[in-house]
């Protein structure tokens, strides 16, 4: 997790253990880093840090992130699409522009994606204003023009011609807003006010930290912590709804593991989303997939010792909301040489594989010194 600044708590939480590089012990990941417009972030396999004299809050990183490793204090994803309020139109203001009643206001169009834009879509809204797009040049936060690019190219993938608005509002258009004010709805007009809060709303949305309880994440996080398990948000978000939704080409892609799987594991325990879990049981070791959790990280490939694992061809609507369905299972066997139970290949004699390197580690031993 993040620290405490010399001007309080960080701006950014961060679960460290989540990050893929971590995770692999492979620097492979470098999205938040390359979405960070003040260099804020630097990433090791050691952990993820934060310069918050650098840090805008802009909650770029956020989306970026394929793990969900990062949070924006004071931002809530699902507070923020509850403030649409199922609204057709929904006029969107950054953090540097005047929102008034009739908006909703988020710390930077940056901490948008094409997931949350659509789960809002799902929900109604089909077309979202954007307003001062035009200043982000000079904003110290970065510019969000390419991410709003990014975003609109993503959701006409996803929905070609029936894809939501996703336009710049220029600032001079007081005579929409007026009208727009007077179809919100006073619970959408709340819930804005809500989001729009800054210091208060940043305990309320994201309880804030001890300075000792942060501290004392400074460690590298254990095996324990890197085998934990949760879903990104946005992922999250988006799958409640995907049924909801006129897809033309759905963003998740099928895994399948080849038969040259051993059955190690480490593929599902170090899976960040929970998208692949491990199953054990006295007489198999399997692995599961739940496809709607997962965001193509792709650590699972770079992880697995045989190779085994592969991504697919794209997934349907069905194949998303059936949950989790098994991948691989593997009989066990125990080891007649320490017990431990072990996955029998087409060589086994009863012992692991454990066992048999050590035995001819000694064998070999014993031939070098001359010895029968």
């Amino acid at each position: 997790m993040t620290g405490v600044t010399d001007r309080g708590i960080a701006p950014l939480l961060i679960d460290e253990a989540a990050c893929i590089n971590i995770r692999g012990r492979v620097k492979t990941c470098a999205a938040c880093q390359d979405a960070c417009a003040g260099k804020a972030l630097s990433l090791s396999l050691q952990g993820v840090s934060l310069d918050a004299t650098r840090c805008a809050a802009c909650g770029a990183c956020v989306p970026q992130c394929p793990a969900g490793t990062m949070r924006l204090r004071g931002f809530s994803p699902r507070s923020f699409l509850q403030s649409l309020d199922r609204q057709p139109t929904v006029q969107l203001h950054c953090s540097a522009c005047c929102a008034d009643g009739s908006s909703v206001a988020v710390p930077c169009h940056s901490v948008l994606d094409a997931r949350l834009l659509a789960t809002a879509y799902a929900a109604g809204t089909v077309s979202f204003r954007l307003h001062g797009l035009d200043q982000c040049g000079h904003c110290p936060k970065g510019s969000a023009a390419n991410q709003m690019s990014i975003i609109r190219e993503t959701l006409r993938a996803w929905f070609a011609e029936r894809a939501p608005e996703v336009l710049s509002a220029p600032e001079n258009s007081n005579e929409e807003r007026r009208e727009e004010q007077l179809i919100q709805s006073r619970r959408g007009f709340l819930r804005g006010a809500g989001l729009r809060a800054t210091a208060g709303a940043a305990a309320w949305l994201s309880p804030a930290q001890k300075a000792q309880d942060l501290e004392s994440d400074s460690l590298p996080p254990s095996r324990a912590e890197l085998e934990q398990q949760r879903p990104a948000n946005y992922q999250a978000l988006l799958l409640e709804r995907v049924a909801d939704l006129p897809w033309r080409r759905l963003p998740w892609r099928q895994r399948s593991i080849t038969a040259a799987c051993n059955a190690c594991l480490v593929c599902a325990q170090r899976c960040p989303t929970g998208a692949l879990a491990a199953r054990s049981t006295p007489t198999a070791r399997g692995i599961d997939f739940d496809l709607g959790l997962c965001t193509s990280c792709r650590l699972c490939e770079r992880l697995c010792p045989e190779q085994a694992i592969h991504e697919g061809e794209s997934a349907s609507v069905s194949d998303v909301v059936n949950g989790r369905i098994p991948l691989v299972s593997r009989p066990v066997a125990t080891c007649t040489v320490c017990q431990r139970t072990y996955v029998p290949g087409a060589n086994a004699d009863g012992s692991c594989p454990a066992c048999d390197k050590e035995r001819s580690l000694k064998t070999q031993w014993l031939s070098l010194v001359g010895r029968p």
